[in-house]
C-alpha cells in the first residue's frame, strides 16, 4: 500500500516581491551594463516562471529568447552583450548558451541549426547559482521548422521592434517570446496583447494601492515608485512620475489610500471618455482635497 503525503508548504517570497535588485545586491561588483541586462532578463524569467504556475518559486527559471532581440532592447551590440552576459555568468546569476533544433532538409535528412539561446536566471537571493538542466537543453522550445518556412525569424521581428515607441512595448515583445516562443508575432497581435497587459497592470495597481500602507517603509518606497510609473504612463505623461510619487507618499502618511484609489479610478474613466482633459493631475489633486 502506497500513501501519498501532501507537499509541505515552503515559506518564501511572493511573486510580487521578486526583485532583480535584491539579487544584484549580492554581487555589488557587477558593471552598470551587466546590471541593466540582468534586470531585463530577470523580468523575462519571472514572466516565464509565473506562466509555468510553479507551486513554489524556484531559485532560477529558464526561458528561450534570441540573443539578437535581448541585445537590441538593452541598446548594446551583440558583441558587447556577450561580454556582459559572460560577466553575469561568472557571478552565478545567469546561465546561458546557444540552442539547436532539428530541421528537415529537402532530401529527407535532418540537420541541427541554431534556433536561438536559452537562459536560466536567478529569481531571488540564494546560495545556489543559476544553471540550465539537461532537460532545458533537450527541450524543443520552438517549432523552428515551421518558423523558417513562414519567415518568422528574430531578424524579421527586429523590424517591428524598430517601430515600437517606448521601452515598454519592446519589453512586451520579449516577454511574449519568452513565455511562448511559438506565439503569433504579427504587429496587430502584439499591439492587442500589449494594450490588454497595460490595462490589466493599471487596474491591478489601482486596486492594490490601499495595501501600500501595510508594507514596511523600505518596501513602501519601491511600491510607490512602481505605482507612480504605471499611473504616469497610463496618463500619457511620463514626466509626471515625481508628482504622483508625492501624492502617493502624502496619501500613505495621511491614511487616505482608499480615497486615493477611488478618485484615481474616476479620473481614469474621465480620461478615456474625454479628449479635452488637458491636466488630469491637477483635476485629481483638487478632487482628492475635497474628498
Amino acid at each position: 500500500m502506497r500513501v501519498t503525503l501532501p507537499r509541505p508548504e515552503v515559506p518564501g517570497p511572493a511573486w510580487g516581491e521578486l526583485s532583480a535588485d535584491a539579487v544584484l545586491d549580492s554581487v555589488p561588483w557587477l558593471s552598470k551594463g551587466a546590471r541593466l541586462v540582468f534586470r531585463i532578463m530577470h523580468m523575462l524569467a519571472v514572466a516565464k516562471a509565473q506562466d509555468c504556475r510553479y507551486p513554489v518559486i524556484p531559485n532560477s527559471a529558464a526561458f528561450h529568447t534570441p540573443q539578437l532581440l535581448l541585445a537590441f532592447v538593452a541598446r548594446y551590440t551583440t558583441r558587447h552583450f556577450r561580454r556582459l552576459t559572460n560577466e553575469l555568468e561568472h557571478a552565478g546569476v545567469i546561465d546561458g548558451g546557444a540552442h539547436a533544433a532539428k530541421v528537415k532538409t529537402g532530401i529527407g535528412t535532418t540537420r541541427h541549426l541554431w534556433d536561438g539561446s536559452i537562459w536560466a536566471v536567478k529569481l531571488r537571493p540564494s546560495t545556489c547559482d543559476a544553471y540550465l538542466s539537461p532537460e532545458d537543453w533537450q527541450h524543443e522550445w520552438r517549432d523552428f521548422q515551421a518558423d523558417l518556412e513562414s519567415g518568422r525569424t528574430a531578424k524579421k521581428l527586429m523590424s517591428y521592434l524598430n517601430t515600437c515607441e517606448g521601452l515598454a512595448r519592446q519589453e512586451h515583445v520579449l516577454k511574449t517570446w519568452a513565455v511562448n516562443p511559438n506565439a503569433k508575432m504579427t504587429s496587430l497581435c502584439l499591439e492587442r496583447t500589449f494594450q490588454a497587459e497595460q490595462k490589466m497592470t493599471l487596474q491591478d495597481t489601482v486596486y492594490a494601492l490601499p495595501l501600500i500602507g501595510e508594507l514596511s517603509e523600505l518596501k513602501q518606497a519601491g511600491a510607490i515608485g512602481n505605482a507612480a510609473s504605471i499611473i504616469s504612463h497610463a496618463l500619457g505623461d511620463s514626466h509626471s512620475r515625481r508628482f504622483w510619487c508625492g501624492l502617493l507618499w502624502a496619501a500613505t502618511r495621511n491614511g487616505s489610500l482608499e480615497a486615493f484609489s477611488a478618485q484615481l479610478l474616476r479620473l481614469l474613466a474621465d480620461v478615456q471618455e474625454s479628449s479635452e482633459l488637458r491636466n488630469p493631475g491637477a483635476l485629481f489633486a483638487a478632487r482628492l482635497r475635497s474628498a
